[in-house]
């Protein structure tokens, strides 16, 4: 199934989302069109804008209205393909500045579409397993409606299809960058923050080195500035955002920082952890 996910992040939480939906279609087998609606227009992203998914995900603005990205990407849509059959929205929100305005964009955007699927609602920022369990319940129901491949399987046990995407985890805490490094032989780690022009493009260096032989057995640790604190980048003597590090066997083998290519990236792995089993 072709899946459009579409995002516009104010603060970077709403991208931390997206991130964390497009693994679980990419983990199912689906093919993803990615696109950043304040960088990227549905033209530039895709010359076939016709998918069979459409997701769609925000932040909210003042008085919990849509922000100007996502609205000029809607129209592009619509203006393209017309109103999609199959849409379903997700995004975050702060009930801090009202109940009644919370995640509204999202509720907007689907009524706006007559979504079938409840939105995806985060306050604040993902984080912990809860909002992973939560964040995996919405994409299950949403990829298994009618007419998805998943809906069409047997209902007999079936084996998922095998992707050559890295496990991508989301670090919370301290503990949980500790945690990921001594549980993963072979792991990418990859410090970032918000509002990093770099950090964007790394992320895309990473999705495309994901789908190389390189990445065979390794998993991709993501951490947020912003959500694990300064002190923990000025402990690790973090000099600059992005800087990717390859772990191996609970040692750090090779730091990168600032901006790597898809090759750059292949390379410090095959020259630091060919030998390692994947």
């Amino acid at each position: 199934m072709r899946v459009l996910i579409a995002y516009d992040s104010l603060s970077g939480n709403t991208r931390d989302l997206a991130r964390m939906v497009r693994e679980c279609c990419e983990a199912r087998g689906h093919a993803v069109t990615w696109i950043e609606t304040g960088i990227q227009s549905l033209a530039d992203a895709c010359p076939d804008p016709r998918h069979d998914l459409y997701l769609l995900g925000t932040w909210t603005d003042n008085a919990g209205r849509t922000p100007a990205a996502m609205k000029r990407f809607i129209a592009e849509l619509v203006e393209a393909v017309g109103k999609p059959g199959r849409v379903a929205v997700f995004g975050t929100g702060e009930t801090q500045w009202g109940e009644e305005y919370y995640c509204g964009a999202l509720r907007r955007i689907a009524g706006f579409f007559g979504s079938t699927h409840p939105p995806l609602e985060i306050e604040q920022m993902p984080h912990g397993a809860r909002d992973a369990l939560k964040v995996r319940h919405w994409a299950d129901q949403v990829l298994a409606t009618p007419g998805s491949a998943a809906a069409a399987m047997p209902t007999s046990p079936q084996p998922m299809p095998r992707t050559r995407s890295m496990q991508t985890l989301h670090a919370s805490t301290p503990d949980d960058v500790r945690a990921a490094i001594a549980a993963h032989p072979r792991l990418l780690v990859d410090y970032y923050k918000d509002d990093c022009p770099a950090c964007r493009m790394l992320d895309l260096s990473l999705r495309q080195f994901a789908a190389g032989p390189a990445a065979a057995g390794l998993a991709l640790l993501k951490v947020k500035l912003e959500t694990v604190g300064e002190d923990v980048f000025r402990d690790l003597g973090l000099r600059q955002t992005p800087t990717l590090a390859l772990h191996v066997d609970g040692r750090e083998a090779v730091r990168l920082p600032g901006f790597r290519t898809p090759a750059q990236i292949a390379q410090a792995v095959e020259a630091h952890a060919c030998d390692i089993p994947a």
